[in-house]
């Protein structure tokens, strides 16, 4: 398994990223149930980050923001990571991970950091991109220098042990 890396990109589906043990195969949000107010939603085992775009390249960083780095509290939750791996999803576009958490199994506070002007500049130039490209190939192109300026930084730290709800036959 992959150590946890410093940083990865990702597009979002839906305007949504998943984080999740890599044990979970049965997901219980459901999506279309889902507020939109906030921007971290999610139970005991999954979260969803709610972004402020889909289209460009999102960098979610698993530090602690740089103290020059202008950003907002952007909220918590707690998972629990029984086998101490994660995965960050793309939802339907695929899964990047399972990724080895350097403090191991158990259960973790996730405290999620991003600007918020950026998160809104970004989705204006996005906005404004597909209503001034005509093609498809134009919008690609008009994107790419928006990749990775919509940024998380992720400050994962462990908090106690995993559960044992395994139930005997």
């Amino acid at each position: 398994m992959t150590a946890l890396p410093n940083a990865i990109t990702v597009k979002a589906d839906r305007k949504l990223i998943g984080i999740y043990g890599e044990q979970v195969d049965v997901f219980a949000q459901d999506f279309a149930a889902m507020s939109r107010d906030g921007i971290l939603t999610g139970n005991d085992y999954e979260c969803y980050l709610h972004t402020a775009q889909d289209l460009a390249a999102i960098t979610l960083h698993f530090t602690t923001p740089p103290e020059e780095t202008q950003v907002d509290d952007l909220g918590t939750a707690t998972l629990e990571f029984p086998t101490g791996a994660i995965v960050i999803s793309e939802i339907t576009a695929g899964a990047h991970g399972p990724f080895t958490l350097p403090d191991g199994p158990g259960i973790y506070q996730l405290h999620i950091f991003g600007a918020k002007s950026t998160r809104q500049e970004t989705a204006d130039r996005v906005d404004t991109i597909i209503r001034e490209n005509p093609t498809v190939d134009a919008i690609r192109a008009a994107l790419e220098p928006l990749d990775g300026r919509e940024q998380y930084w992720i400050n994962l730290r462990r908090t106690g042990d995993s559960t044992d709800d395994e139930e005997d036959d």
